[in-house]
């Protein structure tokens, strides 16, 4: 599948079928939802892997990111016209885990602890954000 047609594409492809039957052991919590043309993989509604361009692409956080370059995988980058090119923070699976259930579910088993890891963290963040904005409201409030 081309770039171009990426973004009208969301149907269920043999190559989402086989990523299906490649992480089954992970249990009866996974599931795959089309997004933006693509499939995210879920796994308890927590997403940990991205099906774009007929490829792989699972979730690193820094440590588990430089497992995957020693492994010689490459980066999802979002690409849209007249903008520049955005690298994500998901890296395709290794070329023989494809081939290899159990390694594949190694890996999917990692990728799966970093994207709790990356949406506990995120979660705080965004507390953090809304506690200083109430924070600010009330006080602009109060100084009325």
């Amino acid at each position: 599948m081309t770039k171009e047609n990426f973004w009208m594409k969301n149907t269920r492809s043999e190559f989402v079928v086989f990523v299906e039957d490649l992480f089954s052991d992970l249990g009866p919590g996974l599931r795959t939802r089309a997004m933006f043309g693509g499939h995210g993989v879920y796994f308890r509604d927590q997403m940990f892997a991205l099906i774009a361009y007929d490829q792989l692409y699972m979730k690193v956080d820094a440590v588990l990111l430089e497992d995957y370059k020693a492994a010689g995988s490459e980066p999802f980058v979002y690409e849209s016209p007249g903008r520049k090119p955005i690298q994500m923070s998901y890296w395709s699976l290794p070329e023989e885990a494809l081939e290899n259930p159990s390694l594949a579910l190694e890996w999917a088993q990692r990728s799966l602890a970093a994207a709790k890891k990356t949406a506990k963290k995120t979660a705080k963040k965004t507390a953090k954000k809304t506690a200083k904005k109430t924070a600010k409201k009330t006080a602009k409030k109060t100084a009325k």
